[in-house]
């Protein structure tokens, strides 16, 4: 709307600028622009190694009834309705 005079054919994006003075305005087909190049680091999602022997120490009943916080999650378990409670 209003005069339109001098602004035909003028880029929106360019060294020239657009309305508003901007000069270069990215594009979302181009990406987020030169960055530090990637690296590769340590694959992720391998952490867990099963093992019967620490999992019982760690997660099992008797672990869980020695201490004061694991009673609560038996306790907590069993208002649930949990068919296991415990390994």
């Amino acid at each position: 709307r209003g005069n339109l005079e001098g602004r035909q054919g003028a880029p929106l994006t360019g060294e020239e600028g657009g309305p508003g003075g901007r000069r270069l305005r990215a594009r979302w087909w181009q990406g987020p622009g030169p960055g530090p190049p990637q690296i590769r680091t340590k694959a992720r999602g391998n952490e867990y190694q099963p093992n019967n022997r620490k999992r019982k120490r760690t997660h099992g009943w008797i672990k869980r009834i020695s201490t004061p916080a694991g009673i609560e999650v038996i306790l907590r378990r069993m208002l649930k309705g949990r068919k296991s409670l415990s390994h």
